[in-house]
């Protein structure tokens, strides 16, 4: 409470009088327009009807990388070389290996140090589009087959998946 405080730099005193403030401005409120403002059922159902994208939020997935780069001076054996590597690290991911743990060992780009985390992305968000279409096939938990990129052979993991949320019109019985 105290660090929220200093974060809005007010002080205790500031605080209770902002609070004193904001509910005597609720009671002035309702005492004032309690009852006057009606609002009918197809009024509500007309208001989420027409503002349904503000109202939802597309499905998010969370996932995490593995690249494995290719010593393009070495052709298909460079290649192979990767893939062997990969191979023996999703073999250890199935004896039960954490990923995070994996990526910080093995894998070789900016994200190795953040367990491979490539953060939270939507099906048309700007994440690169390799990752996110692999993300959006797989299951929480699931990784994907290994798959070549420019930058070399790469696994992906889906972390987490937060479903598509949409407010719907709540029904009377729901304000009551």
């Amino acid at each position: 409470f105290h660090q929220q405080l200093k974060m809005r730099n007010l002080t205790l005193d500031q605080y209770k009088d902002k609070l004193r403030e904001d509910l005597l401005m609720d009671k002035v409120l309702e005492k004032e327009l309690a009852g006057q403002i009606q609002i009918s059922e197809s009024q509500i159902k007309n208001y989420f009807e027409n503002n349904k994208n503000k109202l939802s939020k597309p499905e998010q997935r969370k996932a995490s990388v593995i690249l494995i780069k290719v010593n393009s001076k070495s052709g298909s054996a460079g290649e192979l070389q990767a893939r062997e590597k990969l191979e023996d690290i999703l073999s250890k991911l199935k004896d039960g290996k954490h990923f995070a743990d994996m990526a910080r060992q093995y894998s070789e780009d900016s994200l190795a140090s953040r367990g491979g985390d490539l953060g939270w992305f939507t099906a048309d968000s700007h994440m690169y589009t390799p990752f996110r279409e692999r993300a959006f096939k797989l299951n929480k938990g699931e990784v994907s087959e290994i798959f070549r990129t420019p930058h070399g052979l790469q696994i992906l993991k889906v972390t987490d998946i937060q479903d598509c949320l949409l407010y719907t019109s709540p029904s009377p019985r729901d304000r009551t």
